[in-house]
């Protein structure tokens, strides 16, 4: 954790202190950290793993295009890790749809919904930047665009289903070999990769 804070704190030029652990993922370490001003920031690092590395090259090129929130203040590579803007403590997506106030998981929804509309609207001509982010902050993995994990996992759910004593619906094969081909090369769309 140390070295985490280290690199971290190189980035925004300060040092960092009072880290909280946010959760995460098996793919990275999510800390909101104290500077020196009395402000936080969250310090995204990453494990060396081909798809925590994959993670943060798309993490670090999408944030970086400025488009969505939170803003970037740092990006280390090496390490690999990112340091963003503090957004708070609102109650995720997720938070809101499990609990018990409809209003507000409606209006949660709404508001992702907007975000989404936003940054497909914001990324339209953005490709080559991204492009040129992608390889600034490449760490040797193809993106996802670039891996037919789709067709791959599509081709592979029925013999999953067969496994679990599920009956494929008649015509599965077909629509699942439609999927990821909406909009093609033609309408591509920015999203967040748990979208």
């Amino acid at each position: 954790m140390e070295s985490i804070l280290q690199a971290a704190g190189e980035l925004v030029g300060g040092e960092l202190s009072g880290p909280v652990d946010l959760g995460g993922s098996s793919r990275s370490t999510v800390l909101r950290c104290r500077t020196a001003g009395g402000g936080s920031v969250i310090v995204k690092a990453f494990g060396n793993e081909p798809e925590s590395l994959r993670c943060f090259t798309a993490e670090a090129a999408g944030l970086s295009l400025g488009i969505s929130a939170p803003e970037v203040l740092g990006v280390d590579p090496k390490v690999p890790l990112l340091v963003m803007a503090d957004l708070g403590n609102a109650p995720t997506l997720a938070d809101v749809l499990l609990g018990n106030d409809p209003a507000l998981a409606e209006n949660g929804l709404l508001a992702w919904a907007r975000a989404l509309g936003a940054l497909a609207a914001g990324s339209v001509h953005r490709r080559p930047d991204l492009a040129r982010l992608w390889s600034r902050y490449d760490k040797g993995m193809p993106s996802w665009e670039d891996e037919p994990w789709t067709a791959r996992n599509a081709a592979a759910l029925p013999a999953l289903l067969d496994g679990a004593g599920v009956r494929p619906p008649a015509g599965l094969d077909e629509e699942l070999s439609r999927i990821g081909t909406a909009g093609g090369d033609v309408h591509p769309a920015f999203t967040p990769g748990d979208t």
